[in-house]
C-alpha cells in the first residue's frame, strides 16, 4: 500500500460526516486496503485515503472528480497501476465528496440489481 500523510482532524470530521449520511442508505464503514472504506452489498465503493476520500466512479461523476485540482487516480500500490474508475478527491473538494459518493453509490446499487444470479442445481 502505498504511504500518505497522516489523517487530519478536519478531513476525520468530513469523512465521519458523510460516513453517518451514508449509513441512512444501507451503507457500512468498514476497511479496503488498510484504510477506512465504504460499502454496500459487500462491495467496496469509497474510502478515506490519507486527507484525501478515493471513490469508484463512473462516466460523467468520473470525469468531474478527475476535473478537480489536485485529484488523480487512485494507485494503491504506488506502483504506476491506477485503478482506472477509482479517483482520489483532496480534502480541498470535500464540499464535492457528498455528491460524488451518492452518484458512486448510485452506480454500485445499479450494478448490483443487474448482476445475474447464479443458478442452483436442480
Amino acid at each position: 500500500m502505498q504511504k500518505t500523510e497522516a489523517t487530519k482532524p478536519a478531513t476525520q470530521s468530513a469523512w465521519d460526516a458523510l460516513a453517518k449520511s451514508l449509513a441512512l442508505r444501507s451503507v457500512d464503514v468498514s476497511s479496503m486496503f488498510g484504510m477506512p472504506a465504504l460499502k454496500f452489498g459487500g462491495k467496496s465503493f469509497g474510502g478515506l485515503f490519507g486527507n484525501s476520500l478515493v471513490l469508484k466512479l463512473k462516466g460523467d461523476a468520473h470525469a468531474e472528480a478527475l476535473a478537480l485540482k489536485g485529484a488523480s487516480l487512485f494507485d494503491p500500490s504506488g506502483m504506476g497501476r491506477p485503478m482506472k474508475e477509482w479517483v482520489v478527491i483532496p480534502f480541498t473538494h470535500q464540499k464535492s465528496w457528498s455528491a460524488l459518493a451518492a452518484s458512486s453509490l448510485k452506480s454500485l446499487a445499479i450494478s448490483l440489481e443487474e448482476k445475474p444470479k447464479k443458478k442452483t442445481k436442480s
